[in-house]
């Protein structure tokens, strides 16, 4: 018909409404035609449950972490297009308080959204943007060139809703012209449509990317804004709660643990940074350790000294080339596994930060990139310089049981006693190897 042409005599077909309706017309035997896709009868609901506390729990530290996520898969996607350098984008963190009550706002210079990416995939709960159709659509050339998002569910910007119900999302495409700044306002939470609008002049935003900005449901104390985490984010045997509250700020300072992108606090006259992109590859062993390692434990307290010898100890792991990990062997001190640049509560016990994946939608929980083959090398490795942490044998003998557990050579490390004297694993093979039986006692044993 487009074209002019004659058209098909058919120009419908009947029954065509439903499978019970088409059954009348093309007969069934055996079995009854009925449509029963599953499907979503109330899609506000389903998403307060599982993009909110039902998913999350009470941790206050996610919408923050996930608002950060995706302000960093903008800027790294916007590095891409643009052939910028790979320090380049930042990170904008902000707090404050206006008729509306206390706010928290992540700003970033990535590649912002068009109209049709905010008012569709931001709001397609459990479609993830940079996997979709409309991701190769806006930028046929990202994906081809090497993209990885860390946002994976598509569920992550639901989050925002744990802290408050009136939120704001400002964004400009980075092609884009000044004047098509957009507006996207949640008033009363998911319970009604939010609204679209046009930026005024003061909203504007000059270099292309997105701001969002939530208004916090419970009321806080005048100019401290502070957030509830789970205390073993930090595995602190110093915290006896569940929980802790940390400013904003101080909040982001313990989740990106290995961010890619320059996380900035704005206080208004004054900011300061937060994490440099990339820098815990490049940091010290000891500034590495402080970061990721801030527990205290009974016989080894990570104090000034332990830490300064310890970070002479960092060394990497590598996967496939790719650098996955830095750490070093000192017992009962956990190190952290990093999920996208973000620190997991999986706890690992090593000093140092490794990377992960996620596991679960969540994303708390996290497997190791590192192969089995590197551990092996790297704990080897460790065996020759544990002995310049400490001379006492016995907590060298617990490094070697880390070495141990991970593939390692212990080496001249002490493995265990033998009539009351410490010994290496090969004393103690030759010790062993005559013998008919033996005994072995472990420590927990030797202490009743």
């Amino acid at each position: 018909m487009d074209l002019g042409r004659k058209r098909f005599a058919a120009s419908g077909v009947k029954g065509v409404e439903n499978p019970e309706r088409l059954s009348e017309f093309v007969p069934t035997q055996g079995w009854h035609p009925v449509d029963a896709q599953v499907r979503v009868g109330h899609v506000a609901s389903l998403v307060t449950r599982l993009g909110g506390e039902q998913l999350y729990g009470d941790d206050e530290s996610v919408p923050l972490r996930e608002l950060i996520q995706n302000a960093a898969d903008a800027v790294r996607a916007r590095r891409i297009i643009e052939d910028r350098d790979a320090k380049w984008g930042t990170v904008i963190l902000r707090t404050g308080e206006d008729q509306y009550g206390a706010w928290i706002e992540i700003e970033d210079n990535g590649v912002g959204m068009s109209r049709d990416v905010l008012t569709g995939p931001l709001l397609d709960f459990g479609a993830c943007f940079w996997s979709t159709p409309d991701a190769v659509k806006q930028f046929p050339s990202l994906i081809s060139r090497g993209f990885e998002s860390i946002g994976q569910y598509g569920i992550g910007f639901f989050s925002v809703f744990m802290w408050g119900d009136r939120v704001r999302v400002t964004t400009r495409r980075y092609d884009e012209a000044i004047e098509s700044t957009r507006v996207l306002e949640f008033e009363s939470g998911l319970s009604s449509r939010p609204l679209l609008r046009a930026a005024a002049k003061s909203e504007r935003i000059r270099d292309g990317g997105t701001r969002v900005r939530v208004w916090l449901r419970t009321p806080r104390q005048k100019g401290k804004v502070r957030l509830s985490m789970p205390s073993d984010l930090l595995e602190d045997a110093s915290i006896p709660h569940e929980n802790f509250s940390a400013s904003p700020s101080a909040a982001a300072s313990v989740l990106c643990v290995a961010l890619d992108v320059d996380l900035m606090e704005d206080r208004g006259k004054v900011s300061s940074r937060i994490t440099r992109a990339g820098d815990w590859a490049r940091i010290s062993g000891e500034a590495l350790i402080k970061r990721t390692t801030r527990q205290v434990y009974s016989g080894w307290q990570l104090g000034k000294e332990l830490a300064r010898k310890a970070g002479k100890n960092v060394r990497p792991l590598y996967h496939e080339q790719r650098l996955v990990g830095r750490a070093c062997v000192i017992p009962d001190v956990r190190g952290c596994i990093s999920i996208g640049g973000f620190r997991s509560r999986t706890p690992v016990g090593i000093a140092g930060l490794l990377l992960g994946e996620s596991v679960r939608v969540s994303r708390d929980k996290a497997n190791l990139l590192s192969m089995r083959k590197e551990l092996k090398r790297w704990a080897t490795e460790q065996a020759k310089l544990v002995p310049s942490l400490t001379n006492k044998p016995e907590q060298r003998a617990e490094c070697a049981h880390i070495i141990g557990v991970l593939g390692g050579e212990t080496g001249s490390l002490p493995v265990a006693k033998v009539r009351g004297r410490w010994v290496d694993f090969e004393t103690l093979s030759r010790w062993a190897r005559p013998k008919e039986s033996i005994i072995l006692i472990s420590d927990t044993q030797e202490e009743k």
